[in-house]
């Protein structure tokens, strides 16, 4: 007796279940390989460690007792730090007791250190793609040295930046902005000429190290979005008449909005948890005046073994910070409805 196989055919007008497809089956083999991987970087390096940051928030620990000695605090060191914020909001005449005024402070540092980052190296980044765009001779020499402080070594930076910020008359700085005659509010409004060693000029000294060194990174991003704008748009716009700056400001922008957006949000988020540059330039000082948020958190947990308490700075920082990136997205989507 003859069998014959037979394969099953499905009629041409009717669809393939998704499970049955040939791109199904190659997306299950792929997430299967990946799957070990994924649970030991997502799970085991970043979930379970967040989940214990998180857990040790309510607790009282300096990192070195036992775990089953934890004494639980509630929300005792959340109050803390919530206090001290709302203490130290600047021109309020606030003054509520249990508070740490300290970590208060090192949050609206790093929001002061943000805040001049965003403008400084999103703004200098979008100049220099600007200039780079429009020119048609010298732009790889222009590209390299724009970029090239970004690739540099961070603690080579820092360490070049102490001695080009020394404060008295032997500071290369100081030398060439008393050659060219550089007025005095020039000088102070970058951080000089006391840079780093008076508390009213230390942080902007920092912030015009991070223009130095960053600008370059938003200047590579700029010159992309800046790229991919059709010349015909230019075109239409010399049509009717629009000379440079309103082309700039009707087509350039409008194009370069999510461009910006995406600008905007990454120096967000770097510049907050800003730690390297106070770390080797300043160290916090002088009188506390550069001690961010990430600086202090790092100094409470591993120099005071208050690991808990630095704990709870951390959550409090991640939370800000998505809450305002949140924000931030909302409203540049919005922005782009409206145009």
């Amino acid at each position: 007796m003859r069998t014959e196989s037979r394969a099953t055919a499905w009629p041409a007008t009717v669809k393939r279940p998704w499970y049955r497809t040939l791109a199904f089956r190659e997306a299950l083999w792929g997430y299967i390989f990946t799957m070990p991987t994924f649970l030991l970087f997502f799970v085991g390096l970043l979930g379970i460690p967040i989940l214990f940051t998180f857990y040790i928030t309510f607790f009282e620990w300096d990192g070195l007792s036992p775990l089953n000695e934890l004494q639980s605090v509630g929300l005792h060191q959340y109050t803390l730090v919530a206090r001290g914020l709302i203490n130290t909001i600047p021109g309020e005449p606030f003054d509520l007791d249990n508070a740490d005024d300290r970590a208060g402070q090192s949050f609206w540092h790093a929001a002061q250190f943000t805040l001049g980052s965003i403008i400084g190296q999103c703004g200098l980044g979008l100049i220099m793609a600007l200039v780079v765009h429009q020119r048609r001779r010298g732009i790889s020499f222009l590209r390299l040295m724009f970029f090239l402080p970004v690739i540099l070594p961070g603690v080579v930076v820092n360490l070049l930046f102490r001695a080009v910020l020394y404060p008295q008359k032997f500071g290369v700085l100081n030398q060439m902005l008393e050659y060219f005659s550089v007025p005095l509010f020039l000088q102070n409004l970058v951080g000089g000429p006391s840079w780093l060693v008076a508390p009213k000029t230390a942080m902007r000294s920092l912030i015009t190290q991070g223009i130095w060194r960053w600008a370059g990174n938003y200047f590579i991003l700029y010159l992309a979005g800046l790229h991919g704008i059709p010349d015909e748009y230019y075109d239409a716009a010399k049509v009717d008449g629009a000379n440079s700056l309103q082309s700039f400001w009707h087509v350039t922008l409008p194009m370069l909005r999510p461009t910006i957006a995406l600008t905007i949000v990454l120096n967000f988020i770097f510049s907050m948890q800003v730690f390297n540059d106070i770390v080797i330039l300043t160290a916090g000082g002088p009188a506390r005046s550069t001690e961010t948020v990430a600086y202090l958190l790092y100094q409470t947990s591993f120099g005071y073994f208050k690991y808990s308490y630095g704990a709870t700075m951390a959550t409090v920082l991640f939370v800000i910070i998505l809450i305002l990136t949140l924000a931030l997205l909302r409203s540049f989507r919005a922005s782009e409805e409206i145009y």
